[in-house]
């Protein structure tokens, strides 16, 4: 679309009073989904009556893209509970929390209101917060090069932000607490404590961890006396028929409509998650130059696609070759990949993976097939997870079922090209003597060379 198209379809759209939905507001795959939210009433109804239980602190768990954030940020708003949010990473320290929560009441005390959230603090409240505040900022420096930050003042203690949280009536919603340290996990449980016995005087106040993980049972076991004290809320993954009202639903505020083809492509691809439906139809958009509500409807044909697959392998690609290595590496690497994919519904632990691995006639012991799981858990691949407790591996992301049916599908065209021409030199097969092992040497070749993948998955679903 030229600029003076753009120009004049965007007038079109002002002149008539009709909402210009940007289409990064319609899918938002990183972002809490306002415009285009899915209802679980279920589930909301769930969450709301463990958030009414004075002194319960939540555990909202659940797989990773499975809405568990934007679930719970839906209620809070619908609800009208002022709350601020922390994220965590590998690197996350205890005492960055809490001045990261702090700095986030400061923005509450100079606005008073937040997301329409008024909040009545009390003139001494509000004077020791800017206390704290103002001594943190002394205790800062800088120079040409870096900025040097003060350690936690004392002021600043679990209570003091406990006190001032329930003072202003706030939930602390923390996000990823599973990727913290086990050590700074341990004071993230004690810190609940904490909330629990302010609850008597502030019952509206209270931690949510979301986490992607199996139960809360990794923050009860670093305590035992949070057990009666925490309520544990399962997000599942989203239904087909959620998937399919994210997709309906967005490209109606957009008028676009779509094949049910390609709808059903995108439902079946999205593996349940909506995270992914929502980043499949931004693809499809941004390959079709489409970056709001256009004024006339657009029907797209069943082409757009390749779009989404396009996208997909531009935002994988780092992790595509790490897949790529440990498939290549040695031979066992595929069986073993292709075991856990292929039984991706369920939880396969050691001795189920090396019976799928060894069957005809194959004989690899516990110790190779260990190491290529290794391989496959290291965070620079990522694509397996392995719980410690059930000792049990899994896929570590519904995101890679959905990987993998791409890679099946590719499989299947050239196990029929490999039956045209088995004379082909440039088809490789990894075992030539076992179907189960057909793997054709433009999938590694796809996996190792992003431009090649692009375009042989692209012929796939033109």
């Amino acid at each position: 679309m030229s600029r003076l198209s753009k120009w004049i379809a965007d007038k079109k759209v002002r002149w008539f009073n009709i909402n210009p939905y940007k289409t990064v507001d319609v899918f938002t795959p990183s972002t809490t989904a306002r415009i285009n939210y899915v209802q679980r009433l279920e589930l909301e109804k769930n969450v709301i009556e463990e958030l009414s239980i004075p002194g319960k602190q939540l555990v909202i768990y659940g797989k990773s893209g499975s809405g568990k954030t934007t679930l719970v940020i839906k209620i809070l708003d619908k609800e009208q509970i002022p709350y601020v949010k922390s994220h965590c990473t590998s690197d996350t320290s205890f005492d960055s929390l809490l001045m990261d929560a702090f700095d986030q009441l400061n923005v509450f005390v100079i606005a008073e209101t937040k997301f329409n959230h008024r909040i009545n603090w009390s003139a001494e409240t509000k004077a020791e917060i800017l206390s704290i505040k103002a001594s943190m900022k002394a205790g800062e420096s800088l120079s040409e090069t870096s900025k040097y930050v003060r350690a936690l003042p004392y002021q600043l203690t679990p209570q003091k932000l406990a006190f001032l949280m329930g003072e202003g009536g706030l939930v602390w919603l923390i996000e990823d607490f599973h990727k913290v340290p086990e050590e700074e996990k341990k004071r993230i449980a004690d810190l609940l404590k904490i909330f629990v016995d302010n609850s008597s005087i502030y019952s509206r106040t209270k931690i949510i961890c979301i986490g992607a993980c199996d139960s809360a049972e990794e923050l009860i076991a670093l305590d035992s006396n949070l057990k009666n004290r925490i309520s544990e809320v399962y997000v599942s993954l989203l239904s087909e028929n959620n998937i399919r009202s994210i997709i309906q639903n967005g490209f109606n505020l957009l008028n676009i409509t779509i094949p049910q083809g390609v709808e059903e492509k995108l439902i079946y691809y999205s593996a349940r998650l909506g995270t992914h439906a929502h980043q499949m139809c931004l693809d499809i958009c941004n390959g079709l130059e489409i970056y709001q509500r256009s004024f006339r409807q657009r029907k797209l044909d069943n082409t757009v696609f390749r779009h989404a697959i396009n996208g997909f392998i531009k935002h994988n690609q780092g992790t595509l070759t790490s897949v790529y290595e440990v498939a290549i590496k040695e031979e066992i690497g595929w069986y073993v990949l292709k075991t856990i994919s292929r039984n991706c519904k369920e939880k396969l632990a050691l001795r189920e993976i090396k019976r799928h691995v060894n069957v005809k006639g194959r004989n690899y012991s516990d110790e190779e097939i260990l190491s290529v799981l290794n391989d496959l858990i290291k965070p620079e691949c990522g694509v397996v997870t392995y719980n410690q407790r059930t000792e049990k591996y899994s896929l570590s992301s519904p995101f890679w079922e959905a990987f993998l049916r791409l890679q099946f599908a590719l499989e299947s065209q050239q196990k029929a090209t490999a039956e045209r021409d088995r004379n082909n030199m440039h088809l490789r097969l990894i075992d030539q003597t076992s179907l189960d092992a057909d793997v054709e040497k433009q999938m590694l070749d796809l996996l190792q060379n992003l431009r090649a993948m692009q375009e042989k998955l692209l012929k796939s679903y033109i």
